[in-house]
């Protein structure tokens, strides 16, 4: 390459960036635009942007410059806008971003999350929150100290739901990075399990489930197809020379496993939220509970109370128990992939040597345990007339069916 076409190169180089750039701010401008409801206005561009929803080969072949850059813009975004829907289209931006620099992705996005949600009190809410469900589950978290501090900056439940549906794709591929940010992370959460409206507590379960799916997940973080960082200088400098023919290189993926610390970031959270979760249920409601012999007569006076609503249970424990229960399920969904099977099922030799390896160690009692609540609290929310509940019903199927591996994941 002779000195001009040196020159040429670095001006290729500086345009190909800058209309990089100009292309993601463009895309975040019309934004607002793209995620309206109605479909009857749609233009041209949104049928392009439709097509070319996937983002990931424009992202992972971006150099760390305009992935800082990217970061940038979407932090002005959401800085600056509030939706009142969930946003498809910066989803399809903020995970490959994830995949592509997760540390530059948490740095910027999850303190600005923090300050968007939540803020510093000079004296503690700690009465109030004393009445809310979960609350005396949260104060057994490493947080619990930092817990009353805070509060939510909006109790709007549209602002909510949008600023969590964000924060589902922050925690989504962002692991091991993600690990900075727990204690941020955890406030944001649990602020919004204790949400009156049922919608922000569920979505903040959903929140958790991805944290939990990130942590333990295997899953390829260079979806490009071809990696910048793979290449010499010399390469890099004569890339233009190549557009357009196929890569002689082989393409090696790159994996994200869990290590140590996400491994016991992510078990710490199953013992709070699920194990810890479940025995207060079995202390405050199961313990000393004598079960009824569920005959006929007895269906049949419970099936009248379901339909006549003469039932007599206080909305505060059925709302109570519902979240307990539907926030162990999602956390036992999270973790499940490494759950063993070897004491509820029986296994072939190759499943055992897959069990062996893959699953914790730790968790080897959790399905039977868990096969033996099911079986305890079907008696008990029948009894009591609890089972009329749908949060509580619904939940207590799933949790079954999820004993042996049938579940919505």
């Amino acid at each position: 390459m002779n000195q001009d076409e040196d020159e040429d190169m670095w001006q290729i180089i500086e345009d190909l960036s800058d209309w990089a750039i100009r292309f993601f701010r463009r895309f975040m401008e019309i934004l607002p635009i793209l995620e309206k409801k109605t479909e009857s206005h749609a233009s041209k561009t949104r049928s392009l942007i439709v097509v070319y929803r996937k983002f990931h080969s424009f992202i992972c072949q971006s150099s760390p410059i305009l992935l800082n850059k990217y970061a940038d813009i979407l932090y002005n975004y959401i800085e600056d806008n509030v939706q009142k829907f969930p946003s498809k289209y910066l989803s399809e931006i903020i995970q490959p971003l994830n995949m592509a620099a997760s540390g530059i992705m948490t740095k910027k996005m999850i303190p600005l999350m923090k300050d968007k949600l939540l803020s510093k009190l000079k004296t503690p809410k700690t009465e109030e929150y004393s009445k809310k469900p979960l609350y005396s589950l949260i104060q057994k978290s490493s947080i619990s100290k930092e817990f009353d501090y805070y509060e939510l900056s909006t109790t709007n439940k549209e602002t909510l739901l949008w600023m969590l549906n964000i924060l589902e794709d922050l925690v989504t591929y962002t692991s091991p990075a993600i690990l900075d940010h727990s204690t941020d992370i955890e406030l944001i959460i649990f602020h919004t399990l204790i949400h009156d409206e049922h919608a922000v507590f569920e979505k903040s379960v959903i929140v958790l489930h991805k944290l939990l799916l990130s942590l333990l997940s295997i899953y390829p973080t260079n979806l490009g197809s071809l990696d910048p960082a793979d290449l010499t200088k010399e390469e890099f400098l004569n890339i233009y020379r190549k557009i357009g023919k196929p890569i002689k290189k082989n393409i090696q993926l790159k994996w994200h496993q869990p290590n140590k610390q996400e491994k016991a970031y992510a078990l710490s959270l199953f013992n709070l939220l699920y194990q810890t979760n479940l025995d207060a249920i079995k202390q405050d409601y199961l313990q000393g509970f004598q079960s009824k012999e569920l005959n006929y007569q007895f269906l049949s006076q419970l099936i009248d109370d379901m339909h006549l609503k003469m039932l007599e249970t206080v909305r505060i424990e059925r709302v109570e128990i519902g979240r307990s229960l539907f926030l162990a399920y999602f956390t036992f969904l999270g973790l499940s992939q490494r759950i063993p099977y070897a004491k509820t099922a029986i296994l072939s030799d190759i499943q055992k040597n897959f069990e062996e390896r893959f699953c914790f160690e730790e968790l080897g009692n959790v399905r039977e345990e868990l096969c033996e609540f099911v079986k305890r609290f079907l008696d008990f929310a029948c009894t009591k007339s609890y089972i009329a509940d749908p949060t509580i019903s619904k939940t207590i199927v799933d949790l079954a069916a999820g004993t042996f591996g049938e579940d919505e994941q």
